[in-house]
């Protein structure tokens, strides 16, 4: 008997659609990450981003009904009736006694708002800003993302060449303590040597446990913001720092762009959206012009059709249902105006969008200012960076020699054990300054960057 894949395969996803998921995760995870397709997953998987995206198709859906707001509205209706005693004939308005009466109407009717002040004229404009706003909005909330998942990435790449340095001083202490166990075996150095590059070497063992905490850290970050759960799995590509130059970037061309950026759009648009929100509130003033169409009829089985014979005299038939209905039809137009002497809800309406808008205008002034000042601090932060920079590289290659020369002087005993930890002390000091400048400028010039070339509408 062959087996029913499919219904394996079923059986499968029912019971056990973690472990499948799990699975794809993992799958997804045993690449290395570059940072572009940590942008690019991110895109498409954030949930704060999925969440503004709703917001989007939520303005859209308003604009359909803003739309949708000029279509006159139809209705039908129809009911039947089944009436004992005195009942009042609604077909000849006569009261019917002693009998049990059937009666049907049937309707339809429709209106349409002809005038209301221009209302849903400027809903309709209100919709289609809301709806640029919403995409602004959706536009900024990216924008972060990108900047946010930049810093995380470079800090893992930080953290990573942090604890690859932390080792290296680790394996270099445990050679020495080696080395100085050996010199203490044959009485050409003190137990209290050995007991300082012991106390160097756990004092290394506990930086190499927070330089491994603080890159566990900011893979996790990271992952929160792609969604992915196993953060622990996350492996970042390999990236080429060590030929970095300065950055040239383009003071007028990056401020000349500055009304074009998403939070500055968004701002005036709100101001837009102000201005819209006083002539809705102004149209509540105008009168109402509507027009109304209808047609119906009915039947009642107590109503007779009357004959008149030859001779005159008037004979009782009875009514058939689709003749009553022919006969009974009835068609109405109607013109209705309305018009507002006194609404107290109204009153201050109109006043109150105005103070929107005036806040919506100290709101845009206050954007403005605050990029301008974010763009001008992230030049004077690039500038400061690239020159921490530079002396964190000349601090390094200092330390780095003078390790080297002291070693070989401590191996051939002419240094003591204090001298040595203190040159440790400052390669490591070097090493840490030199990898704090070096990815504070990496992240300041993807900044400008960013600023430069992505980040304008």
């Amino acid at each position: 008997m062959k087996p029913n894949y499919w219904l394996l395969t079923f059986l499968m996803l029912i019971l056990y659609p973690g472990n499948i998921l799990y699975s794809q995760e993992s799958t997804l995870l045993q690449k290395s990450w570059t940072l572009e397709e940590c942008i690019r997953y991110a895109l498409e998987n954030n949930i704060d981003l999925k969440s503004e995206r709703l917001s989007v198709e939520e303005s859209k859906i308003s604009l359909s009904d803003s739309k949708w707001a000029f279509a006159p509205n139809v209705s039908a209706s129809t009911s039947y009736n089944l009436s004992i005693g005195r009942v009042l004939d609604e077909t000849t308005y006569e009261f019917v006694t002693n009998q049990m009466m059937e009666s049907s109407s049937s309707s339809v009717s429709a209106s349409i708002l002809l005038f209301d002040g221009l209302k849903s004229l400027r809903q309709l404009q209100y919709s289609k800003l809301n709806k640029e706003a919403a995409a602004l909005k959706y536009k900024k909330t990216e924008n972060d993302l990108y900047l946010k998942i930049t810093a995380y990435f470079l800090e893992i790449l930080c953290a990573q060449e942090n604890v690859k340095n932390c080792k290296s001083v680790v394996e270099s202490l445990k050679e020495q303590e080696e080395l100085i166990s050996v010199k203490v075996d044959h009485g050409k150095v003190t137990v209290a040597d050995l007991l300082q590059i012991q106390s160097k070497l756990a004092d290394a063992e506990n930086t190499l446990l927070s330089a491994e905490h603080s890159y566990d850290l900011s893979r996790m970050n990271l992952c929160q913001l792609l969604e992915i759960k196993d953060y622990t799995s996350f492996i970042p590509s390999v990236v080429n720092t060590d030929s970095i130059e300065f950055y040239h970037y383009n003071r007028t061309d990056i401020f000349g762009k500055i009304d074009y950026l998403p939070e500055i759009a968004l701002a005036k648009k709100n101001i837009e959206l102000s201005r819209k929100s006083i002539q809705i509130s102004k149209a509540q003033y105008y009168p109402t012009l509507s027009l109304s169409l209808g047609y119906g009829s009915s039947f009642s089985n107590a109503r007779q059709k009357v004959l008149q014979n030859e001779d005159g005299s008037y004979i009782y038939n009875s009514y058939p249902f689709w003749e009553q209905y022919k006969d009974n039809a009835s068609q109405y137009i109607s013109l209705g105006l309305s018009i507002p002497l006194f609404t107290n809800s109204s009153i201050n309406s109109v006043r109150k969008a105005k103070l929107e808008l005036k806040r919506n205008e100290y709101a845009f002034y206050t954007a403005k200012k605050q990029v301008e000042k974010e763009i001008t601090q992230a030049m004077m932060d690039a500038e400061t960076a690239w020159k921490k920079f530079q002396g964190s590289k000349k601090y390094l290659a200092s330390a780095q020699e003078a390790k080297r020369q002291l070693t070989l002087k401590f191996e051939a005993g002419a240094v003591g054990v204090t001298e040595y930890n203190d040159v440790v002390s400052s390669l490591v000091e070097a090493q840490t300054q030199y990898l704090s400048a070096k990815y504070e400028y990496i992240f300041k010039t993807k900044v400008l960057n960013f600023y430069q070339k992505h980040y304008f509408l």
